[in-house]
């Protein structure tokens, strides 16, 4: 689920890209990303971060596209397996 909103909190599934990239990808937020690196990978001593214009956060309108076409053509294959 990505989003879980309670008692006015609201919650998003950060594994999912355009959730991370709103999260630690935001300007202003760069401490937040160096602080998760430092503890991902503590040995690595990083100081610094900066980030690179990514354009636009959010989800993909290609990737919906995609799934609903994976979606009809699973169901034209099932519809043509099952008159055989």
């Amino acid at each position: 689920m990505p989003l879980n909103i309670s008692e006015g909190n609201v919650f998003i599934d950060l594994r999912l890209d355009y959730a991370f990239a709103l999260v630690f990808g935001k300007r202003g937020n760069e401490d937040l990303l160096l602080r998760l690196i430092d503890a991902i990978l503590p040995h690595l001593e990083i100081t610094s971060v900066k980030l690179a214009n990514q354009g636009e956060v959010g989800p993909r309108p290609d990737a919906a596209r995609k799934r609903q076409n994976q979606a009809r053509w699973s169901t034209k294959a099932a519809n043509l397996a099952r008159e055989r």
